[in-house]
């Protein structure tokens, strides 16, 4: 019997008693099956069949009413136990007859190799004794009480006769009888076994919907930044810096006021610009810097030295020749500044303070910070003190709504950091893989990828972080057996896989993050890495470590669990 037990959504004590003896009373060549619905029915929307009986004569549907029946006035009427009235124009025989011309189409065109056999229907009452005949009544297919002191089988025997009498005298065939593999095939194609699992794509969108809302500090801190002229705002990966730097520049411009909204990374610039209106300048500071410089003709004075050392140097130092040149000290209005732990240095805040109307001093700003992350070590104290002094007012954001609470712990795990507040969103198991050498990695990461593309996710949902550039990473040459190119340019079209490195994707995020080549995990640098990479992943993570890495896994692993059985 399919299924084995009687649902307790069955109310008819007579349906349940035809169950136990149908059960008990066919043999193990034969399959029942309970409660059949009709979604093909000719001239029904839904029609369902109490029992589908299929043994070697063929294939029974079975009608059952229990209670009292009657008939008038051409009505068909059926009273339960509980005197509850039912009235139908069609009876028993009408029901079943038509369920089961149904379920004979729908047979034929599903089920191979059913040849000749016959798909036939009969009725039980087994409350009453079925003493009615007439045109439309056939007693020889009726199971009723008096059925029952005899065995369940000699009241099959009796159905299969009549039917095989009926097939013989009206088209002159003899039906087949069904062998086990077309019994099978029955079985399976009216209640077969399946797993319908949510889609990769449904699953990641399902995450997203959860995700997606406003945490209550983070209106808290949208209403600080509309009552103070000078703000910082500290928050960790995830709890929303970005998402508050670019409503507050869109609010300024709505205002009529200009607004640079800066950055240090290319790749976050291009986001920043992509979400706002109007600024009038959006980007990272090296690119402001360098058109500054450009425009005011002072390129010939920067000197041929270390890069590094233009740019913390040389470079601010000729933007605030270049913005006296060409008249624009303090063309902005407002200046905010996302992942600004990577510009704090007394060189970039003269810059800013050259920008503004008002300077640092007496200007509108805001600056969005995570003090986690630090991976330049750029983030001097003086740098923090000289902005303090301007007393700006403070606030902070604990609540991590990019993260599911599986990502956010691997998050805390790697990099060593304490578990930050998380949304009760639950999402996918962490992908956490080994790999022995370059060509392992390689193998390994495209067939991850190639999973995710499979499940129906896009290049572009994807992105793949590691620590260094892509013509010097083990991805290289590309993925494998993958229709989709690997790019680190973030102007490649959709057809592309984003690759990036893990320190230019801050600020940044992804449905599924790939974080590769995790050569080490104990260092600072490692970690801070680690902390950055694995929080841009808003549904699904994979990371791939340097099989040698197992034992410092198992370290960090330690601390971790230290971390929580000691609380905050």
């Amino acid at each position: 019997m399919i299924p084995d037990q009687v649902s307790d959504h069955v109310t008819s004590s007579a349906e349940r008693r035809m169950f136990d003896r149908i059960r008990k009373g066919l043999n193990d060549n034969w399959t029942a099956l309970h409660s059949l619905g009709i979604a093909h029915h000719a001239t029904k929307p839904w029609a369902e069949i109490d029992f589908v009986l299929i043994g070697p004569p063929g294939v029974i549907c079975l009608e059952v009413k229990g209670g009292r029946i009657s008939r008038e006035s051409g009505e068909w009427a059926f009273t339960d136990g509980a005197e509850n009235r039912s009235r139908k124009r069609e009876g028993p025989f009408e029901q079943v007859g038509s369920a089961s011309s149904a379920l004979h189409n729908w047979l034929r065109s599903n089920v191979h190799g059913l040849g000749s056999h016959f798909i036939a229907y009969a009725v039980a009452t087994p409350d009453s004794t079925w003493r009615v005949t007439g045109p439309d009544i056939e007693p020889k297919l009726v199971y009723d009480a008096a059925s029952a002191e005899s065995p369940f089988g000699d009241f099959i025997d009796r159905v299969v006769e009549y039917w095989r009498g009926l097939a013989s005298d009206r088209i002159g065939l003899s039906p087949e009888p069904i062998n086990q593999i077309i019994q099978t095939r029955i079985v399976d194609s009216l209640r077969g076994d399946f797993d319908l699992r949510p889609s990769m794509r449904a699953r990641v969108r399902n995450i997203n919907d959860d995700l997606l809302s406003l945490t209550t500090e983070q209106y808290r801190v949208l209403d600080g930044l509309e009552e103070n002229s000078r703000v910082v705002v500290r928050g960790g990966a995830g709890t929303g810096k970005t998402l508050l730097a670019i409503e507050e520049a869109d609010r300024a411009i709505k205002k009529g006021r200009s607004v640079a909204l800066l950055c240090s990374s290319r790749r976050l610039s291009t986001y920043l610009e992509e979400a706002t209106n109007g600024s009038t300048f959006v980007g990272h500071l090296h690119g402001l810097m360098a058109d500054i410089v450009r425009r005011s003709g002072r390129n010939s004075q920067l000197p041929d030295v270390d890069a590094n050392d233009l740019w913390t140097l040389f470079y601010p130092e000729q933007t605030l020749e270049g913005l006296v040149d060409l008249e624009e000290l303090g063309i902005i209005d407002v200046l905010i500044v996302d992942e600004s732990q990577d510009l704090l240095q007394d060189t970039y805040l003269d810059v800013f303070d050259g920008l503004l109307d008002g300077g640092l001093a007496h200007g509108a700003w805001r600056f969005f910070l995570d003090p986690v992350q630090n991976i330049f070590d750029v983030m001097h104290a003086p740098a923090i003190q000289r902005l303090m002094a301007h007393e700006p007012a403070q606030f902070t954001l604990t609540v991590n709504c990019r993260n599911t609470q599986q990502i956010a712990v691997h998050t805390s795990l790697l990099s060593d950091v304490e578990l930050p507040t998380v949304l009760q969103v639950e999402g996918e198991k962490i992908d956490q893989e080994w790999y022995s050498d370059d060509r392992d990695l390689r193998r390994r990461v495209s067939r991850h990828v190639n999973r995710l593309l499979g499940g129906g996710l896009s290049p572009r949902d994807i992105a793949v972080l590691g620590p260094y550039r892509l013509e010097n990473s083990a991805l290289s040459d590309g993925l494998i057996d993958s229709e989709y190119a690997i790019s680190d340019n973030p102007d490649a079209d959709w057809r592309h896989i984003p690759y990036s490195t893990i320190s230019s994707f801050k600020g940044l995020e992804a449905d599924a993050v790939v974080v590769v080549e995790v050569d080490e995990l104990l260092s600072g640098q490692a970690r801070s890495d680690l902390y950055v990479g694995t929080s841009r992943a808003r549904a699904l993570l994979a990371v791939f470590a340097q099989e040698g890495g197992r034992d410092d896994y198992d370290e960090l692993a330690r601390r971790f669990g230290t971390r929580l059985k000691n609380g905050p």
